[in-house]
């Protein structure tokens, strides 16, 4: 996955492992970072990994700010894969609150998204962020979700895209095909931001503009 990464022209990655029903503590996420990017390094493949995770929902509030993006205060969420939750907004709002700033993993494959994304919207104009699937905009999750992708983004509700890479075959971690669709619909200067200047406030702990 790592010479994909970086063959595509990646050079740094966040590690966002699952956390919820299965519960990775913060220092383990980041001993295995550390190893990963020295094991790069050993050979000579050119990329960073920095540690994040993707938090479920209904993670116990007081974990959230230890499970944020590279020590920041983005927090990448994720919402149940068959609805969204009723109790959405009092998520998003809570995590503001606590001065975090929630990103919301791949909403285009959310199905209450996809019929109504004005569910979205609401989040989004209410201070939460979306990341999309670059796999999505290709039709690699099915026309609906492909569909609702470009919709969320010609309409301005996407922030960041990402591979949400699983392994070197399914779901690679390469973002070139997913890139060039982006481009083609809101201008490769808006889409370039999505990959690098957005993900660069993380990375640097620089507050998202209001």
């Amino acid at each position: 996955m790592a010479r994909l990464a970086s063959a595509s022209g990646t050079r740094q990655l966040v590690a966002t492992p699952h956390v919820g029903q299965t519960i990775l503590s913060p220092d383990r996420i980041s001993e295995e970072v550390s190893q990963l990017n020295t094991a790069l390094s050993n050979h000579n493949i050119e990329l960073e990994i920095f540690a994040g995770a993707e938090v479920e929902y209904h993670l116990d509030s007081n974990t959230w700010s230890r499970y944020c993006l590279h020590d920041s205060r983005y927090l990448l969420l994720e919402f149940p894969h068959t609805h969204l939750p009723t109790n959405a907004n009092d998520v998003i709002f809570r995590l503001l609150s606590k001065n975090l700033q929630p990103i919301i993993a791949h909403p285009e494959r959310n199905p209450a998204i996809i019929r109504q994304p004005k569910l979205l919207s609401d989040l989004v104009a209410q201070g939460a962020l979306a990341q999309i699937t670059a796999g999505s905009l290709t039709g690699d999750f099915g026309p609906s979700v492909q569909s609702c992708a470009r919709y969320l983004l010609k309409q301005g509700m996407v922030h960041f895209l990402a591979s949400d890479g699983h392994s070197s075959t399914l779901r690679s971690p390469v973002l070139t095909s997913g890139l060039k669709i982006a481009a083609k619909l809101i201008g490769q200067g808006k889409a370039k931001k999505l990959i690098d200047d957005n993900p660069k406030k993380i990375l640097t702990g620089e507050p998202w503009p209001a």
